[in-house]
């Protein structure tokens, strides 16, 4: 079992442990023998050299079993793992709050470990600001997948409104659930 310390300049440590194949904790032991570094700091410089894309081009993650990190320039936003990576990211309950941040997606195979394990250990240590954060239960945000020239589209003819997007897909969907039902939930002429 490899045992990692990390410490949020905080005054007291965190200890926690998972299972990882031998080839790895073998590398990290040769990393921290040859920085000096501790193995908090080895294991988050790996972290840092993970292959990366923008949120934006998420379509180009990977199909294939992930423990992926979410983060910006400055803050680490959640952590998860996955069996298939680009699926998991096509309806991401965060994708939302991911595309506001304008966050990127870096990733690594955990073949040989157990995913679950490893995960919590990360959270657990890294402590992004998203996970284990419940979705408000205030406004609730859709999305809705446009093809590009939709969105010009519509984007245009809001700008030329003075109306957000938002804002008039709300006023829409107000007015059409606003319309007088039949018994089968249908709008009445």
């Amino acid at each position: 079992m490899l045992y990692l310390k990390y410490n949020q300049q905080k005054l007291m440590s965190k200890s926690i442990g998972f299972r990882c194949p031998d080839d790895i904790v073998i590398e990290i032991e040769k990393t921290v023998q040859l920085t000096g570094l501790d193995k908090t700091a080895v294991i988050i410089e790996m972290i840092k050299g993970l292959q990366a894309v923008s949120i934006d081009d998420r379509k180009k993650l990977p199909r294939a079993e992930a423990i992926y990190l979410v983060w910006t320039k400055s803050k680490l936003l959640y952590i998860g793992q996955t069996i298939d990576l680009q699926r998991r990211f096509a309806s991401h309950h965060r994708l939302v709050s991911f595309l506001e941040a304008e966050a990127r997606i870096s990733w690594f195979d955990p073949s040989g470990c157990d995913r679950i394990e490893i995960e919590e250990a990360l959270i657990d240590i890294l402590e992004p600001t998203l996970n284990g954060k419940i979705v408000t239960e205030g406004d609730k945000r859709i999305q809705v997948l446009l093809s590009v020239d939709l969105w010009k589209a519509y984007r245009l003819y809001c700008f030329e409104q003075e109306v957000s997007m938002s804002d008039d897909v709300r006023k829409y969907i107000t007015e059409l659930l606003s319309k007088p039902r039949d018994g089968n939930g249908e709008a009445l002429a």
